[in-house]
């Protein structure tokens, strides 16, 4: 696959990866976490935090 990135471009996009996907694979957790506690015992408190979740990163 032909590429126009430049080697360490490439190489720091190789580094960051892992971390990248650690980070989604943990707010997915936190997500679903909120989300049984909405389910098991709803608070206003947990609604806020489960919409805080769900908006897009900044």
């Amino acid at each position: 696959m032909e590429t126009d990135l430049h080697p360490d471009d490439a190489n720091r996009l190789r580094f960051a990866l892992p971390r990248c996907l650690r980070r989604l694979e943990e707010h997915a957790q936190r997500r679903q976490s909120v989300v049984q506690q909405l389910r098991e015992k709803p608070t206003e408190a947990l609604y806020h935090l489960a919409v805080e979740l769900l908006e897009p990163s900044r």
